[in-house]
């Protein structure tokens, strides 16, 4: 079972709307795991909210008026991040990402196909920003981090007891939900500052993304304004003979 939280903002601009339903029931970390928490899961969360945001905006919010689409929308939060499953889930164990940029750049590797632009595989960076942006929001609040969570596991699950789901990928929205879980309940007992403290970290990755895609444009413009001019070619009117 789940409750519903409002969300509330300063400014009045989200006040109309409300968030996922968070989780009621969430279990108490010592019952999930007997070792303390790895200094590396805020880092490994950033991948699940990529997950989230990614999987949102590619389904314009609209992730389970179907079958079809809610099996689309289990696929895309499994697969735009290497983090999303369990490591008996995969062949080989994905190494933990040690900070916020290694987390972001391994979820656009894994998931290029989805926001690239062109056929060249090559990020869509308006895209990308928006989609880090996102992540930073949702960090401004731990309850906004717990409602994306516990919709990202509404939306497995619901997608695990579809009549048209493969047993295959069944066992493996299973595995990622508890993973989701995991993750839900390590949130639920962690203080504010390490939430705090991560959405700094993801704003200075997200500002450092900005520049160099400013100076990235700035440099292909000015290559290009270059190569027009090499092509236009002035005509100078030869003085006449006398």
């Amino acid at each position: 079972e789940e409750e519903e939280e409002e969300e509330e903002e300063e400014d009045g601009e989200m006040s109309s709307r409300r968030m996922p339903r968070i989780l009621k029931e969430i279990p108490k970390f010592s019952t999930l795991s007997r070792k303390e928490p790895s200094p590396l899961l805020p880092f490994i969360l950033v991948g699940m909210l990529w997950s989230y945001v990614l999987t949102k905006r590619r389904c314009n919010g609209d992730t389970d008026s179907d079958q079809e689409i809610l099996l689309e929308s289990a696929r895309i939060l499994c697969e735009s991040s290497p983090y999303m499953l369990s490591p008996s889930a995969r062949q080989e164990e994905c190494v933990p990402p040690k900070n916020v940029a290694e987390s972001l750049n391994s979820c656009m590797e894994q998931s290029i196909d989805l926001i690239s632009s062109s056929s060249l595989k090559r990020a869509h960076m308006p895209f990308v920003l928006e989609l880090v942006d996102d992540i930073h929001r949702l960090l401004q609040f731990k309850m906004r981090v717990l409602a994306a969570l516990s919709d990202t596991l509404a939306i497995l699950q619901r997608a695990s007891a579809a009549s048209s789901i493969q047993k295959s990928f069944k066992s493996r929205l299973d595995r990622t939900s508890k993973k989701v879980v995991f993750f839900c309940s390590w949130i639920n007992e962690v203080g504010t500052d390490v939430i705090n403290l991560l959405q700094a970290q993801v704003l200075i990755v997200k500002e450092r993304l900005e520049k160099d895609w400013k100076e990235e444009e700035a440099q292909g413009q000015a290559a290009h304004d270059k190569q027009e001019g090499k092509k236009k070619v002035k005509i100078v009117e030869l003085p006449q003979e006398t």
